[in-house]
């Protein structure tokens, strides 16, 4: 719910044009002394979000153990973020092959990394792609504290898959 914008009276806060979104309540006796409508946040576009449903989200914790992919550290407690591996504005699509768990948000730590492109192992990992490639097709450096990561890929179900998919692991 939006509290931002206070009125003096409720009749002024009924003729809001916040007041006419379906949900809306009128809360007349905040502390601060004005008069504020509560209305239900407007529905994403899905065309512009870029970020994952909260199923997707839990498929993607889970199958990444709730670590960070690169280093393996826990992520719970930490600043972390589901990176798209495809960039949105490349088309990339929040789906659990496009989407790593990372430790960081925006700038910081792995996350700010590899979004950042400075480093060419995050190519080679899996962590970053290029326009027109496949998230399908493009296995992932997984951490393995038993020595050097694991390639692996990402299926759209949540699951780990040691080939591309359709093809039989040997």
């Amino acid at each position: 719910m939006n509290h931002k914008k206070g009125y003096l009276t409720a009749a002024e806060a009924a003729r809001s044009k916040a007041a006419q979104v379906p949900g809306a309540t009128i809360e007349e006796n905040c502390r601060c002394g004005l008069v504020h409508v509560n209305a239900p946040a407007a529905p994403l576009d899905p065309d512009r979000n870029s970020g994952p449903s909260a199923a997707v989200r839990a498929l993607c914790l889970a199958r990444d153990g709730y670590a960070c992919v690169c280093c393996g550290t826990p992520v719970v407690g930490q600043r972390y973020s589901l990176g798209h591996r495809l960039r949105a504005s490349q088309q990339g699509k929040p789906v659990p092959s496009n989407l790593i768990t990372l430790l960081g948000w925006g700038g910081e730590s792995h996350h700010g990394r590899i979004d950042s492109r400075r480093d060419p192992s995050d190519e080679a990992n899996g962590y970053s792609l290029r326009s027109g490639q496949d998230p399908l097709l493009v296995p992932v450096t997984v951490f393995s504290p038993d020595g050097p990561g694991l390639a692996l890929w990402l299926d759209d179900l949540g699951k780990y898959l040691t080939a591309p998919p359709g093809q039989v692991a040997a």
